[in-house]
This record gives structure tokens, sequence and C-alpha cells, in this order.
């Protein structure tokens, strides 16, 4: 089923402001002719599912935070991250933004 402009609006709007829904889903629908059709642009639906599996990961794993914030880390890496954590070669941030401790 097609989700339209306003469809997906007024569905973010639960879980955001209206302001914040109406950026989302001007971004997610950039170059749509018409935008009751089915879908949304790629990038913000790659950027979309990270976000999530990283949130997911985070509230099943939140010791994981720092090894995240090490670096460009991949949920994929963790193992190798943990590994080098484990033989001193982890260099951990000091400073994390305190609004993203999960």
């Amino acid at each position: 089923m097609p989700h339209s402009f306003y469809e997906v609006f007024c569905e973010l709007t639960k879980y955001t402001t209206k302001d914040e829904a109406f950026d989302i889903i001007t971004r997610a629908k950039r170059g749509f002719l018409d935008t009751s059709k089915h879908g949304c642009h790629d990038k913000d639906k790659v950027y979309f599912e990270g976000f999530h599996q990283v949130s997911t990961h985070l509230e099943n794993y939140p010791d994981d935070y720092n090894l995240l914030m090490s670096g460009k880390v991949a949920l994929s890496m963790l193992l190798a991250v943990r590994e080098l954590r484990e033989i001193g070669d982890l260099l951990e941030p000091q400073y994390l933004p305190q609004q993203l401790i999960v």
C-alpha cells in the first residue's frame, strides 16, 4: 500500500513534533514527482535502518557504547574491537556526548 506524504507525516507525528516530522518526510520524499507513491530516498532508508540497528543493539548491550564511539565502527566489527581493547591496542574515547549515552 502506497503511503502518501500526508500519511507518513501523520504517522511520524506520533513519535516526534510536527516540525521534525515535516523535515523528515520532506527529506525522505525528495525527488519524487508524486509523493503518494511508495518509497523514499535510498539514503534516508539506509540511515534509518542503521539507526534502528544500532539503537536496538545498545538497548541490549549498553556497554558497547564506548566501543562504537571509538571510531568508525560497524556492529559487525565489534568482536575485533573488543579484542583490540583486551590486548590494550584500543584507545577508547575520553569525552562522550552525554545526550547520547544510553
